[in-house]
């Protein structure tokens, strides 16, 4: 959570752990739920605490949140449209993964690379 308030701060984004309160930014006004998990490649175990970060065409952030104790997380009130959603954990190497989000429940779930680097 660390990082995405740094770049929430960095970028004048509002990063909430659920953002239901998100105003539409596309002409339909529809907006969804984005959910899913992030687990750890090699041993399927859950990535806890892992920042999970929708940027905009522009590369500017609009939606952030991080996983909970099971690897799971929930993103609400998001403006349908095309994200990159980031995927970023300590130890472990950053994922994005393009995603086009056109009905009101979408699901988007992925494993990440550890980096092998610890901190002590």
């Amino acid at each position: 959570m660390f990082i995405v308030a740094i770049v929430s701060l960095l970028t004048g984004c509002a990063v909430t752990r659920h953002s239901g309160t998100a105003k539409p930014e596309n002409s339909t006004g529809e907006t969804a739920t984005l959910k899913g998990s992030v687990w750890e490649d090699e041993t399927g175990e859950p990535v806890v605490y892992a920042n999970v970060i929708l940027l905009d065409g522009k590369d500017k952030m609009r939606y952030g949140t991080y996983t909970n104790e099971k690897g799971e997380y929930q993103i609400e009130g998001v403006s349908y449209g095309k994200y990159t959603v980031r995927f970023i954990s300590v130890g472990y190497y950053e994922k994005a993964i393009l995603i086009d989000i056109k009905k009101n429940e979408e699901q988007l779930s992925t494993g990440l690379k550890d980096n092998h680097i610890k901190l002590d």
